[in-house]
């Protein structure tokens, strides 16, 4: 719960300090103390993983299981961050990896029965949902495309 919560107030504005006007996020503003706040959590979601990966009596089964994807998913987007270095052409990839942050919100369906029903319930479902989300993917490409060419001309857009 920590995590998501740090995850959430990390891109809230907050009040500007003292003498300047613009709203910064938390995060920027308050930086080494969600950067500490994250890789505690990071830690201790890691120590957790690594236990449950050792005590399992099928490590295979369990690493292939689920919620163990989701928890390598949570994970590892922190320990990519370590590993590639801090220049513009990449840095700017990888920030679409720290969206993977947001999985460890599924971490609460282990101990919750009523997101466990509603995982079984998407589940079972998976075609027609599957169906819905190709159809409203489909849906935002054409309506893209027509307005695209329909501000394509229009001086002040950012089309032109």
């Amino acid at each position: 719960a920590v995590s998501v919560v740090a995850n959430v107030v990390e891109t809230v504005p907050c009040r500007p300090p003292p003498g300047q006007l613009d709203d910064l996020p938390c995060g920027r503003r308050y930086g080494p103390a969600f950067v500490c706040m994250d890789t505690a959590c990071v830690l201790i979601f890691t120590g957790e993983y690594l236990l449950r990966l050792y005590a399992a009596p099928r490590r295979a089964r369990f690493a292939r299981s689920v919620m163990s994807v989701i928890d390598v998913v949570a994970i590892l987007p922190f320990y990519l961050g370590l590993l590639v270095p801090a220049n513009e052409d990449v840095s700017g990839a990888f920030v679409t990896l720290r969206v993977f942050r947001v999985f460890r919100i599924f971490k609460f369906s282990r101990h919750s029965q009523g997101l466990r029903i509603l995982g079984y319930t998407l589940q079972s479902c998976a075609s027609e949902l599957g169906f819905l989300l190709f159809s409203l993917t489909m849906a935002v490409v054409i309506f893209a495309t027509v307005m695209f060419y329909a501000e394509k001309g229009t001086a002040g857009t950012d089309f032109t």
